[in-house]
């Protein structure tokens, strides 16, 4: 090139042959896919840190897609006990008691939050989802809508609070003891 900045080039080449078969001539088209390739160089690089952003952080994350859980990150699976592939094709009742501590039932709970949620409504909300082991898990849940409706993928981020709210309630009952002396 004139600047003596490199090119990609991608190169078509077709033979024309005669009537007995001999090749005559060669022709040849050159197209610059220089924007193409540093374009997709730029998206590979971007999949890449929100592949290790997905992979190496703290909080779980989860994508809901239909009412299902679509892909989880190591973070969310270890908050459950259960390997990654346990979790993704499950519906979040499905990793939840029937009732949650309002006494309402996990199930209607999904249908009302995931509705919110895909409406363009950023929630946060406390949920119990059961481990492995059958011991419940107390979730900070964020869930927010990424995508065109109406079939936008949910981005569901879980922070672990039970210890947080075992802490709250071991409180509460002790200044009870105390107002009680």
């Amino acid at each position: 090139w004139t600047d003596a900045e490199s090119r990609y080039v991608r190169w078509v080449h077709r033979g024309l042959f005669d009537e007995e078969g001999r090749l005559r001539e060669i022709q040849s088209v050159g197209r610059d896919i220089t924007d193409q390739r540093i374009a997709e160089e730029l998206l590979r690089s971007s999949e890449e840190r929100l592949r290790t952003l997905f992979e190496s952080a703290t909080e779980g994350i989860l994508t809901i897609e239909r009412g299902v859980f679509t892909s989880c990150n190591p973070r969310a699976a270890e908050m459950l006990g259960l390997p990654t592939q346990a979790i993704i094709g499950k519906t979040p009742e499905q990793l939840s008691p029937e009732y949650q501590p309002d006494g309402r039932r996990s199930e209607d709970h999904v249908r009302e939050n995931l509705a919110r949620a895909l409406s363009g409504d950023p929630l946060t909300f406390e949920w119990v989802h059961t481990r492995a082991d059958g011991s419940e898990v107390i979730m900070e849940i964020s869930l927010g809508a990424s995508g065109p409706q109406p079939n936008a993928t949910l981005l569901c981020f879980w922070r672990d609070i039970t210890e947080r709210k075992q802490a709250e309630d071991e409180l509460f009952r002790s200044r009870e003891e105390l107002r009680a002396l």
